[in-house]
């Protein structure tokens, strides 16, 4: 049934009050409770979390999005216990069967997770796709991935989220200025890492100056390189770099090492 009558509305705050209060709130004082958690959700905890993302919520559930008009309420009253999730960074499936004792209570597990879960060091989703997604978010172009995987647009699934999940692994690209495949085959210690390659790029690797696509010579300009990184690090093709002061030291260059500030002068790897 539609949220929207007298006795739903009801329902839906003695839910709310008994998994985020649990004690006796007056009634006059319900409605501030919940909006107070409402906007708790929209930037939680030292990273800023957005917990309940409202459009994203919409479009990963159509159905919803076609019949409620408060979709914080219902992801409160219903879609936690349908197994929706209120955003990308928090997964209801996955924090339940992490925390038994949370699926045994029957406790909404984002309300549990912002009174307690959060200060006992549980993790909302997965830490490795949780850490991927908070790196990846700012730099991911979703217009380009969508345009350039219409498979991906069809299924209706948001395209960070499947970036992370699994397009990496398909070698999907996440914007024009950065190559998947070409990352990880430029690099054996990414391969071995396990990690997704963007976000060790954005993360490690753009400091390391290692290159996000052949020929990158913008894209890196002016990217501050760790000093002495070993040159069988780099890819095999030229490496733009140039020192500080003076250029770069042709030494480090000879010992088959590198430091300094990638620029756009072309050196070549030594023999």
């Amino acid at each position: 049934m539609p949220l929207g009558s007298t006795d739903d509305m009801v329902n839906f705050v003695d839910e709310l009050m008994k998994s985020l209060l649990r004690k006796f709130v007056p009634n006059k004082e319900r409605t501030q409770a919940l909006e107070a958690l409402r906007q708790t959700c929209e930037s939680f905890g030292d990273k800023g979390l957005r917990l309940f993302d409202e459009v994203y919520y919409r479009k990963s559930n159509p159905d919803v999005a076609r019949r409620v008009k408060d979709a914080f309420a219902h992801f409160m009253t219903a879609g936690w216990r349908e197994g929706r999730n209120p955003s990308r960074y928090f997964d209801v499936a996955w924090y339940l069967e992490q925390n038994p004792d949370v699926r045994a209570a029957g406790a909404n597990p984002l309300v549990h997770y912002i009174e307690h879960g959060h200060t006992e060091k549980r993790p909302p989703s997965d830490p490795d796709r949780l850490d991927a997604l908070i790196a990846i978010a700012p730099h991911f172009d979703d217009a380009y991935y969508l345009a350039s995987y219409p498979d991906v647009a069809a299924s209706g699934a948001d395209a960070l989220l499947h970036y992370v999940s699994e397009g990496w692994r398909e070698a999907r690209n996440p914007s024009p200025d950065f190559d998947s495949a070409y990352y990880l085959q430029s690099y054996l210690d990414v391969r071995r890492s396990g990690l997704n390659p963007f976000a060790h790029y954005i993360r490690i690797g753009r400091t390391k100056g290692y290159l996000p696509k052949p020929g990158a010579d913008v894209a890196i300009r002016k990217m501050p390189l760790a000093r002495n990184i070993p040159l069988d690090e780099l890819p095999s093709e030229i490496v733009q770099a140039d020192a500080l002061a003076g250029g770069v030291d042709m030494v480090s260059l000879e010992s088959g090492r590198i430091s300094g500030w990638v620029q756009t002068a072309p050196i070549r790897r030594q023999p």
